[in-house]
């Protein structure tokens, strides 16, 4: 008899869990070979430090060969069919195992003798088009299967078993709320949904998307967004909707808070009707802000925002809106052959020529916008004809 752990409820892809199988081998027997094996779902990491073989509570694993052959395939159990990466994890134990376990069972035992076989493992490295493969698609749930064989050879020299048992199937469940992929993009009036924008010198507003995928069921128990807005950002509650991926307005379904540190929650309503909406079922849900930023802040401004479900808090990437510099002119007038400058703002402020056929120079200072990729820089000056200023005498310096 072989006997494996029952469908057992993982609560996210990280955790941990471990496959049980419990080999019962016959009474009476002066065994000749003994071979375990584990039909193994590849979209579940396999090590080999990670796997276990136990004899009367000690670690035997070692007194045995491990081999892994990679089949893809599809199976039913019930009424759905799996296609997955299969493996076969083969066990076979060792001569001098075998041998132990004759001598301490044998012909002359009615007791039988047992075998353990524990491999601990987690999906967190799987991909989506391998978890796509064991979610059900009424539910929303990955569900993955395990069952395992052992097989008894009646003499050492056998290649064939006398003595052949299959394992009962076991499963475990991931809820169908967990999906960890939560994703940011940031929307100006030229760059739409990029990690990375700038405003450039003349526009202001800029949207955030926050999108998660909820693979849902009946229920969706808990989906929190929270966004710490930058405090130069300026938006409102009014300017926050929720949207699936038929572009169905779900902002109804969450309350929608903006507190004094601009840091911005929605949370889905657990009023008895939100949580079960079908709308809300396999389908990505996105939450959009709109605002605007100050000009010329002439800084780069990260965010990113998280999403909450009933076992993790998943961090969205960061995205980065740009905001040049403001630019400016400075103009300023020499007497002394540009030794000094005055800005002489007003005629009391002036400098004075002492002679009018003297020379003096004027100086304008640009200050260009940071962060500002140029097609073209023009510079001007408005000059009184009075003025005699000779084409050789004008002069463009980069600081």
């Amino acid at each position: 008899m072989i006997l494996l752990l029952m469908h057992s409820r993982i609560p996210h892809f990280k955790n941990r869990y471990a496959w049980q199988n419990t080999f019962t081998l016959p009474e009476r027997l002066q065994i000749g070979g003994i071979t375990l094996t584990d039909y193994y779902e590849n979209i579940q990491d396999f090590k080999e430090s990670n796997f276990k073989i136990y004899y009367k509570g000690n670690d035997v694993t070692a007194q045995g060969t491990i081999t892994k052959t990679d089949d893809r395939t599809s199976d039913t159990y019930g009424s759905q069919t799996f296609n997955y990466s299969k493996a076969n994890i083969v066990w076979t134990a060792n001569r001098s195992l075998v041998d132990t376990i004759n001598a301490d069972y044998g012909e002359k035992s009615d007791e039988h003798p047992t075998l353990e076989m524990r491999i601990e493992t987690n999906i967190e490295n799987s991909t989506r088009e391998m978890q796509d493969f064991y979610t059900n698609k009424v539910t929303g749930a990955l569900i993955i299967p395990n069952k395992a064989k052992m097989d008894i050879m009646d003499t050492k020299d056998d290649t064939t078993p006398a003595y052949t048992r299959e394992s009962n199937l076991s499963h475990v469940t991931f809820p169908s709320n967990i999906e960890p992929f939560v994703t940011k993009k940031v929307t100006d009036k030229n760059e739409i949904k990029v990690d990375a924008n700038n405003v450039g010198l003349n526009f202001r507003e800029v949207s955030y998307d926050v999108n998660t995928y909820v693979s849902g069921g009946y229920k969706v128990n808990k989906l929190i967004f929270e966004d710490n807005l930058p405090a130069k950002y300026t938006t409102a509650v009014d300017k926050v909707s929720v949207h699936n991926d038929k572009n169905e307005d779900l902002t109804a379904l969450f309350d929608i808070t903006i507190d004094g540190n601009n840091k911005l929650t929605a949370t889905l309503k657990q009023d008895g009707k939100s949580e079960s909406d079908p709308r809300l079922m396999m389908t990505n849900v996105t939450l959009h802000i709109e605002g605007t930023y100050p000009q010329w802040v002439g800084e780069v401004i990260p965010n990113e925002a998280t999403k909450t479900d009933d076992y993790y808090t998943n961090r969205s990437n960061v995205v980065t809106t740009t905001i040049p510099s403001e630019p400016g002119s400075v103009k300023e007038v020499s007497v002394d052959g540009g030794k000094t400058f005055n800005k002489a703002d007003t005629p009391e402020t002036a400098s004075e020529v002492m002679n009018r056929g003297d020379v003096y120079t004027w100086k304008v200072t640009h200050t260009l916008p940071n962060y500002t990729e140029f097609t073209s820089i023009i510079l001007e000056d408005v000059v009184d004809n009075i003025q005699n200023i000779p084409f050789d005498s004008i002069k463009v310096y980069d600081f």
